[in-house]
């Protein structure tokens, strides 16, 4: 008898796929631990990196690196779009 692979054992704990590095941008302090315990639940999200403002997003990538980058469309400091087509700029694509 096989296992299906949507089911296992309670002993053995589920191995993600795909390690993926979150960095999380928003001013709202609630709004962050919405989106962090929702991505907690996610498996392959392995790490999540949080800032309420853009300014440190380079030095962040930079350090850190990222594979999936939320950024709070509302942001008022600074046009998100033109962030991330600074990003893109800098690395060819958005990181």
């Amino acid at each position: 008898m096989t296992e299906s692979p949507l089911i296992r054992p309670e002993n053995r704990p589920i191995k993600p796929r795909h390690a993926l590095s979150v960095l999380l941008i928003d001013n709202q302090p609630e709004s962050r631990a919405l989106l962090k315990a929702a991505l907690r639940s996610i498996a392959e999200v392995t790490e999540i990196r949080e800032s309420s403002t853009t300014a440190n997003v380079p030095t962040l990538l930079e350090q850190h690196g990222a594979s999936i980058v939320l950024i709070e469309q509302g942001l008022e400091e600074e046009d998100v779009f033109e962030l991330v087509e600074r990003r893109r700029a800098d690395y060819g694509v958005v990181p």
